[in-house]
């Protein structure tokens, strides 16, 4: 079986505290920081894309 590895780049933040109702994410204003061994990073998407895809991932 293929494996690969997942590495970090920054993190997202907010001020949610219920996080027991999963719903409701689009009214959630989150911040995305960057890792400084990342930066300056030049980061482009294509115009079609409305936001950066970003994974959650809890081990």
């Amino acid at each position: 079986m293929a494996s690969f590895e997942i590495t970090p780049i920054g993190t997202f933040r907010n001020n949610r505290t219920d996080v027991q109702h999963t719903d409701n994410w689009g009214a959630v204003r989150s911040t995305i920081t960057i890792d400084e061994e990342f930066r300056p990073v030049n980061i482009k998407q294509p115009a079609w894309v409305s936001r950066p895809m970003s994974e959650y991932f809890q081990p």
